[in-house]
């Protein structure tokens, strides 16, 4: 398999746990649903914190590894759609009531925070390694 196919299934898993995440979390902790967070049960946001931490430890971790343009375009080839399904899931919802504009509020937070928190990732290893480089030079 090809380098830049396996970077790029590297989100696809990370997202992928995320999503597998909260039922798993909801099956051993049941009083998660029932607490309210801004209109949504508190168990809808392990998906986001799952993904915000997996996501930015695969664009560490590859940011640390290979320095390429090529790599991050593969690294965000699925939060792209990802981003891009939930984008078409709120306009989906259209947001009439506040339980719909919470659930839009969240589609927009669970596409944006995967593809936010791998570039975060990935830029930090690139000021990390520049800053290590400076100091030995």
């Amino acid at each position: 398999m090809g380098t830049l196919r396996r970077y790029a299934l590297l989100p696809v898993a990370a997202i992928a746990v995320a999503v597998i995440a909260q039922p798993l979390v909801t099956a051993l902790v049941p009083a998660a649903e029932r607490f309210d967070i801004g209109g949504l049960r508190a168990d809808s946001y392990i998906p986001i914190v799952v993904s915000a931490v997996l996501c930015f430890g695969v664009g560490y971790w590859s940011g640390k590894r290979v320095r390429s343009r090529q790599i991050v375009g593969s690294l965000t080839i699925f939060p792209v759609l990802w981003l891009g399904y939930m984008v078409w899931t709120i306009h989906l919802l259209g947001a009439r009531t506040f339980f719909e504009y919470a659930a839009a509020v969240y589609f927009e937070v669970a596409g944006i925070v995967p593809l936010g928190a791998l570039l975060a990732g990935w830029t930090i290893a690139g000021v990390a390694q520049s800053t290590s480089g400076s100091r030995r030079a």
